[in-house]
């Protein structure tokens, strides 16, 4: 069998996207460093490919730091709807598209984290075309009630998107998001190359850092299974 890794993680560069608000990406090499080289690093703990948490809508709710270990390697299905997603930018995941899914491959186990790639991740070094307008973002996303059956009648582990954000820029309420942080799941946001990825039997690790406080954290995630 042939060992598979794959890299779901966004570069982090200078003028990548970040959310409107949010603080910008930079590094800076540190002058006067005592001979070694370093850098300063500024970011959102939601920039870029990242994890978030309960904390994220609720201060009371868990914070990164908090992610057991076992919430971090953790097996993964993806649900490819790219092809929805060129005929409507605006294109939600339907509870149909996660039946259509099982009709072929089985009911989603317990536990996993479902990945959508919608494939906008091509437009990552296009932060116009990645997110829209400011005033009238467009990018897809997942359907509230698609979210709610996913966590109740699923009770998946976490949810992950190539785009900007899991409501899409059509969930102006977040309902989503908060439908899936309230229950002390997670997201993983701003993903790449999951069109690349098989349907179900990959394992995921998400390198979240252990912040105390952040309701989030920047990540590398690999992807990894057999042939």
């Amino acid at each position: 069998m042939a060992h598979r890794i794959l890299d779901l993680t966004q570069s982090f560069t200078p003028g990548m996207f970040t959310w409107p608000g949010d603080p910008v990406f930079s590094i800076d090499a540190v002058p006067d460093s005592g001979g070694f080289h370093i850098n300063t690093l500024r970011f959102s703990d939601h920039g870029g490919t990242h994890i978030g948490t309960a904390a994220h809508f609720d201060p009371t709710g868990a914070d990164v730091a908090r992610l057991r270990p076992e919430q971090l390697i953790v097996p993964g299905i993806c649900l490819d709807v790219h092809e929805h997603c060129e005929k409507n930018p605006e294109y939600l995941l339907q509870i149909d598209d996660i039946l259509a899914w099982e009709n072929q491959f089985g009911v989603i186990p317990s536990h996993h984290v479902v990945l959508i790639a919608t494939g906008w991740d091509r437009f990552w070094r296009s932060p116009q075309q990645y997110f829209g307008e400011q005033n009238q973002p467009t990018f897809p996303g997942i359907a509230s009630e698609t979210m709610g059956w996913l966590v109740q009648n699923r009770r998946v582990t976490g949810v992950g998107i190539d785009t900007a954000g899991i409501d899409g820029s059509a969930g102006r309420e977040l309902a989503a998001n908060r439908i899936l942080l309230q229950e002390n799941r997670y997201h993983l946001e701003n993903l790449a190359h999951l069109t690349k990825l098989p349907p179900r039997a990959f394992k995921l690790y998400i390198g979240a850092l252990p912040i105390p406080g952040a309701t989030g954290s920047p990540c590398r995630v690999l992807a990894h299974w057999e042939d």
